[in-house]
């Protein structure tokens, strides 16, 4: 079971690690034939050790989703290896990638990103040597900057973790399928659904092939091929796979895991877009006590879950309850992501209709227009690969829905107040 849970991890959160960095502590390297073992070298070999121990405890701790023990522990191997090797070693990388992971599944993104800088650094100046480490240093930089809202750049990290596993022959193998999902969340996240599907569709068999059916691996590809088909305007191709890999994780994972609150959120969105609001609230409730126990106040996971249960109580009417969720996921948001990221647009949206179209307050609901046409304007000017040029990413962030949003809010609000310059 914890092998399983490991490779759903691994496929949700990053690519496949290798080496020690997949739950194995690797050997230590041994001294030299015909040399004398003194005090010294045992030492040196229990130093060795004990950081690729404290690797995989950290392991074991990051799959139970007990990040705090396992940044300690990664974070405790990581000063060990870089007094051994050097800041410049493989063995460094592989553990400042390990402490990237945690901050990153914690929401602390901008920490994250600067440690995975260096270890692909590292593994570029290696060549060849670093092997599989330099795809997953690619991927998983390119997921924290995704979080952070440089699209552009995140796009053009995966296609180099693309174009480095067909150059190996690899890319039709397993791990090859996850560099195809991780390219997949990319483009998602830039509106371009139809390329979205056609590489779910591609990883599906590759995953099929390699795993039993109930696998976690299945179900998290599942739920990755139903959002595209929900993304699509199609929730009846959604849902059964959506409660499929429920299912599947359900049986996987012990109570509480933030694995359980990502598939109920997916299957909640696609109720909603069902006309099963009340359904979807029981889900997102469920999601949101879940996140809320085992995840940080302030991480961007309990703002997304609170702007979907929102959604689903002005479904049902539940305006009142719906602004104070949308309230609390702002604020959670704005404090933790870029303006222009889909986790802070999606409840600013949600909050300035709601207040000014329930609530008729419409001096707020122009502020939060103007706070909402910011984030649209940040969204534009965000550049590619710290270009500083506009990008095709960044554009699509700005999306029309969230311009035409912020028109409406703020033409309407603002048209309301006296003395207001038009």
């Amino acid at each position: 079971m914890r092998r399983a849970l490991a490779a759903c991890l691994v496929l949700l959160l990053a690519a496949p690690a290798g080496a020690d960095e997949d739950g194995k502590p690797a050997p230590a390297p041994g001294p030299k034939p015909g040399a004398v073992i003194d005090g010294a070298a045992l030492a040196y070999e229990a130093r060795v050790t004990r950081a690729s121990g404290l690797i995989f405890d950290g392991h074991r701790r990051f799959d139970a989703a007990d990040y705090d023990a396992a940044e300690a522990l990664y974070r405790e191997s990581l000063a060990i290896r870089l007094e051994l090797f050097g800041e410049d070693s493989i063995e460094a990388g592989v553990s400042m990638g390990n402490v990237a992971r945690v901050l990153r599944a914690q929401g602390r993104y901008a920490e994250g990103v600067e440690l995975m800088r260096r270890a692909l650094a590292i593994y570029e100046r290696h060549g060849a040597d670093a092997g599989e480490h330099l795809v997953i240093a690619l991927e998983r930089l390119g997921q924290t900057v995704q979080a952070l809202g440089d699209l552009g750049e995140a796009e053009a990290l995966m296609r180099r973790a693309m174009d480095e596993r067909e150059r190996r022959g690899e890319l039709e193998s397993l791990p090859g399928s996850y560099t195809l999902n991780n390219l997949a969340d990319v483009l998602d996240a830039l509106d371009r659904h139809e390329e979205v599907l056609r590489l779910r569709l591609r990883v599906l068999p590759l995953v099929r092939a390699h795993r039993p059916a109930e696998h976690p691996d299945v179900a998290i590809v599942l739920n990755n091929l139903a959002n595209a088909w929900l993304r699509l305007g199609q929730p009846d191709e959604a849902v059964p796979r959506l409660r499929e890999a429920a299912a599947i994780l359900d049986a996987a994972t012990p109570p509480g895991h933030p694995f359980r609150a990502r598939i109920r959120n997916n299957l909640a969105n696609a109720l909603i877009e069902s006309d099963e609001a009340a359904e979807a609230e029981s889900l997102l409730r469920e999601a949101l006590a879940i996140y809320e126990a085992a995840l940080p106040a302030g991480h961007p996971d309990i703002a997304w879950t609170e702007n979907n249960l929102a959604a689903a109580l002005r479904r049902l009417n539940q305006t009142g309850e719906a602004r104070e969720r949308l309230r609390r996921a702002v604020g959670i948001a704005a404090a933790a992501l870029p303006a222009h990221n889909r986790t802070h647009m999606r409840p600013l949206t949600q909050l300035t209709e709601i207040t000014l179209f329930d609530f008729d307050e419409r001096e707020e609901a122009l502020a939060l227009a103007r706070r909402l046409s910011a984030a649209v304007l940040a969204g534009s000017e965000q550049g590619a690969g710290g270009t500083g040029a506009p990008s095709a990413a960044a554009r699509r962030t700005a999306s029309d829905q969230f311009r035409l949003h912020a028109a409406a809010a703020w033409a309407a609000a603002h048209a309301a107040i006296p003395g207001e310059a038009r």
